[in-house]
C-alpha cells in the first residue's frame, strides 16, 4: 500500500512538473510574441532590431549589450501565471528596447538599468545619478507609449512590475548614483499620465481620420512626431490625411469614388473642391507628401500592410488623373501582397472610372470589400454626426453646453505638449469621456 502510494505521489508530482514546465515554455513564446509586436510599433529606419535571448541566469532581470536584449527565465516565471502577464513583461522589455533605441549605450550590461549584479551598481562614473534618472524617465515613456501603441496597458502596471521584480531579486530601494524604487515610482507615474494623452491624441486622431476630420487628424499625427515619437502607424495615417485631402480636391468623378485605402470606414467625400488651414499646396504636391509618410512608414516596417497598400492607391491616383493606362498597373496587383479583396475593388473602382457597364453587381459585390459597396451605390457609408446631432446627444445625456463651451468645469484633466501648442482637456461624464483638443 506504501508502495502504491509513493507511486501516485511521483506520477503526481511529474504530471505537475511537465504541466508547469509546460505552460513556461508558452510563456516564453509569449515573451517573444510580446517582444515581436513592440518591434513593429517601434520600427526603426536606423538601427538594426535587436535579437532577443531568453537566459537561464538569476542575478540581472533583463538587459541590453552588443549580442541584443536579454531576459531571464526567472522574471518570467515571476508573471507568467499572473492575469498581468503581457503588460508585466511588455515594461520590462519595452524599457530595455528603449535604451537600445535612444542609444543609452552606457545601460550596456545593466540589469533592467539598475545593476550588473544584483547589489553592484555599474562602474562607469561619467553619468551622475541626474543623468540616469532622465535616462529612465526617457525609456519608460519611450516602452510605454511604443507598448500601449502594440497593444499593451504597459505603464499602467509599471510600478506593481517593478516591485515584484525589486522583491523577487532581493534589489535594495537605494543603490548609490541611481534612482532609488521610490524615484522609479515617481517617474512611472509622470511618464504614464504623459504616454496615457500621448495615446489618447493618437486614438483622437483615427477617429478624426475615420470621420473625414483630415486637418484635425493631421494636428493630431503631428503633435506625437513634434514630441519625437514616431511609428509606422502614425506615419501611415499621416499620409493618409493628405491623400484623403488631395482625392478630396480632385475634380469629379475621381472626387466622387470611394478608394482602397486602409481604413476601417470611409465617409464619402465632399464633391466640391476647397481649402483647408493646415493643408497648403497644390494637389500634386499634397499626392507627393502622402508619398513621403507612406514611404517613412514602409521604412519603419517594410512588410506593414496599411502603408503597402497606400502606396497602391496613390499610384493608382497618379495614372488615372494623367490618363495614362492603368493596365500594367492592374496587372501587377496579382504580384502585390494586397488581398483579393481589395484587388478586385481596384478593378471595379477602374471599370467605374472607365465607365464601363457592371452587368452583374451582385457578383462584384461577393468579391470586393465595403469599397466596392459603397461605389456600387448598395451600401452608404457611416455619415459624420453634425453639431445639432451633437449637442443634442449631449443634452439627452444631462451634459449642457455651459459644461463644455467655456471650458470644462473643475474636476478634469488637461495636459500640454512638448514643442506645440496644444492643449488637451478630459472630463469624464456619465456618458463617456469628452475631450477638447486645443479648443
Amino acid at each position: 500500500m506504501k508502495q502504491f502510494q509513493k507511486i501516485k505521489f511521483f506520477t503526481y508530482l511529474i504530471f505537475f512538473l511537465s504541466c508547469h514546465q509546460l505552460f513556461s515554455f508558452n510563456c516564453e513564446e509569449k515573451v517573444i510574441e510580446i517582444y515581436q509586436e513592440i518591434l513593429e510599433s517601434i520600427g526603426s529606419n536606423v538601427h538594426l532590431p535587436p535579437d532577443l535571448h531568453i537566459i537561464s541566469s538569476e542575478n540581472k532581470v533583463a538587459f541590453i549589450n552588443n549580442d541584443g536584449i536579454f531576459i531571464e527565465k526567472k522574471v518570467i516565471d515571476l508573471f507568467c501565471e499572473q492575469p498581468t502577464f503581457k503588460a508585466n513583461i511588455a515594461y520590462v522589455l519595452g524599457h530595455e528596447l528603449a535604451h537600445y533605441f535612444l542609444d543609452h549605450n552606457w545601460m550596456k550590461n545593466s540589469g533592467l538599468g539598475y545593476t550588473n549584479s544584483i547589489g553592484d551598481f555599474i562602474d562607469d562614473k561619467s553619468f551622475d545619478k541626474d543623468q540616469r534618472k532622465l535616462a529612465e524617465s526617457q525609456a519608460d515613456l519611450f516602452g510605454g507609449f511604443y507598448g500601449q501603441i502594440a497593444g499593451y496597458n504597459t505603464l499602467s502596471y509599471a510600478s506593481e512590475t517593478l516591485s515584484e521584480i525589486y522583491k523577487l531579486y532581493d534589489i535594495p530601494h537605494e543603490i548609490n548614483g541611481y534612482p532609488s524604487l521610490r524615484e522609479r515610482h515617481e517617474i512611472i507615474k509622470s511618464n504614464q499620465e504623459k504616454a496615457k494623452h500621448l495615446f489618447d491624441v493618437f486614438s483622437i486622431g483615427n477617429v478624426l481620420l475615420s470621420t473625414g476630420h483630415l486637418k484635425q487628424a493631421k494636428d493630431c499625427f503631428e503633435i506625437i512626431l513634434k514630441n519625437k515619437f514616431t511609428s509606422r502607424e502614425i506615419y501611415n495615417n499621416l499620409g493618409l490625411t493628405y491623400l484623403l485631402f488631395a482625392i478630396k480636391n480632385l475634380a469629379p468623378p475621381f472626387s466622387t469614388l470611394f478608394y482602397p485605402v486602409f481604413l476601417d470606414q470611409q465617409t464619402r467625400l465632399n464633391t466640391g473642391r476647397s481649402r483647408s488651414s493646415g493643408f497648403f499646396g497644390t494637389t500634386e504636391q499634397l499626392l507627393e507628401k502622402s508619398k513621403k509618410f507612406f514611404l517613412l512608414s514602409q521604412n519603419l516596417d517594410p512588410e506593414y500592410l496599411p502603408a503597402l497598400q497606400n502606396l497602391k492607391v496613390y499610384e493608382y491616383i497618379k495614372i488615372v488623373t494623367s490618363n495614362r493606362s492603368t493596365k500594367n498597373f492592374l496587372l501587377s496587383l496579382k504580384s502585390s501582397k494586397l488581398n483579393q479583396k481589395t484587388i478586385n475593388d481596384f478593378y471595379v473602382l477602374d471599370r467605374l472610372l472607365d465607365k464601363k457597364q457592371l452587368r452583374n453587381k451582385k457578383r462584384f459585390l461577393e468579391l470586393g470589400s465595403q469599397v466596392t459597396a459603397y461605389n456600387l451605390g448598395i451600401k452608404k457609408p457611416v455619415n459624420k454626426i453634425s453639431v445639432d446631432e451633437f449637442e443634442e446627444l449631449l443634452n439627452s445625456n444631462g451634459i449642457k453646453p455651459e459644461a463644455y463651451f467655456f471650458g470644462f468645469e473643475r474636476p478634469y484633466e488637461s495636459h500640454r505638449f512638448d514643442y506645440v501648442r496644444y492643449k488637451l482637456s478630459m472630463k469624464k461624464f456619465d456618458l463617456g469621456i469628452l475631450y477638447d483638443l486645443n479648443d
